[in-house]
C-alpha cells in the first residue's frame, strides 16, 4: 500500500510517498517559489528517484487546510486530478494536526500556529497521549490574544508552524517558561505527517473520492479592499 502525500497550506511545500512499513521517500522545499511552479516537479521528482509510476499509487492524501488559501487551493485541485485520473481514493489531513505530529512525543501540549493575517492565526491543540497524538480542541481561527487567554493557565506548550516567524517574541513575553518552540527542521507540517496520519485512516475505512474532498479554509478569505482612486491636481492627489 503506498500513499502520495502531500502539503501546501503554508509558504513551504512537500511531497511524500510512505508505505505501511515506512517512509520511502520525501522531497520539501521552502523557498520563495509559488506552489502552482514547485508542487508538480517536487511530485516528478519523487516518484522519478522511486521508479514508481503514479498508477503504483493506491491512495492520494492531502494536508486539507487550514493554512495559506492560495496553497491549499493547489494542493487540493492537484490531489483530485490524480485521484480522479487514476480512479483511487483521496483522505485529507489537517494541516495543523500534521505539523503536531512532527513534534513527536513532547510531554506536554502541542500547538501549531499558522499565520492567519490580522494578527489572527489558525490553530488547534493536541497532545501525545500513549505515544498517540490525541485532539484536544477543534481548529479555529482566533485572535493571537484570545489564543493566549487560552493557554495561560496551562504549562509546557509547545509551538510550531509558520505562525512564530510573526508571534514567537511575543508568546515568549506573555508566556514565559510555558512557552517552548519547534526547532527548524520540525516546525512546518511535512507531507511525511500527512501520509502517516492518513494510513491510520485509511485502515479505518475514512477516505473520500475525488468529487467528496474539500479543502477546510475555516473562514472565507478576507475580501479585498477597493483601491483608492486618486484624482491629480497641481501635482497633489485628492483622494474620491
Amino acid at each position: 500500500m503506498n500513499i502520495l502525500a502531500i502539503d501546501t497550506s503554508t509558504i513551504a511545500a512537500s511531497v511524500a510517498v510512505i508505505s505501511e512499513e515506512k517512509l520511502l521517500a520525501e522531497a520539501y522545499t521552502d523557498l520563495k517559489l509559488k506552489h502552482s511552479e514547485k508542487l508538480l516537479p517536487l511530485v516528478d521528482h519523487i516518484l522519478c528517484d522511486l521508479r514508481m509510476n503514479i498508477d503504483d499509487i493506491d491512495a492520494f492524501a492531502a494536508g486539507s487546510g487550514p493554512g495559506s488559501f492560495t496553497g491549499i487551493r493547489i494542493g487540493a485541485a492537484s490531489i483530485k486530478a490524480f485521484a480522479h485520473a487514476n480512479n483511487k481514493p483521496v483522505i485529507g489531513i489537517s494541516s495543523l494536526e500534521a505539523c503536531a505530529f512532527g513534534q513527536a512525543y513532547f510531554p506536554g501540549h502541542i500547538c501549531p500556529i499558522f499565520d492567519a493575517q490580522r494578527d489572527e492565526v489558525y490553530t488547534a491543540l493536541f497532545k501525545f497521549e500513549e505515544s498517540c497524538l490525541t485532539r484536544l480542541s477543534e481548529d479555529s481561527a482566533v485572535s493571537i490574544d484570545k489564543l493566549i487567554q487560552f493557554l495561560k493557565d496551562k504549562e509546557s506548550i509547545l509551538f510550531c508552524g509558520d505562525g512564530l516567524y510573526k508571534f514567537k517574541s511575543f508568546l515568549s513575553e506573555t508566556l514565559g517558561q510555558s512557552a517552548y518552540f519547534a526547532n527548524k527542521i520540525t516546525s512546518m507540517p511535512r507531507a511525511s505527517s500527512v501520509g502517516c496520519l492518513a494510513l491510520s485512516k485509511l485502515a479505518k475505512g475514512e477516505i473520500s473520492d475525488y468529487k467528496s474532498f474539500l479543502p477546510d479554509y475555516i473562514r472565507k478569505p478576507q475580501i479585498d479592499q477597493p483601491k483608492k482612486r486618486y484624482e491629480y491636481i497641481n501635482t497633489k492627489s485628492v483622494v474620491k
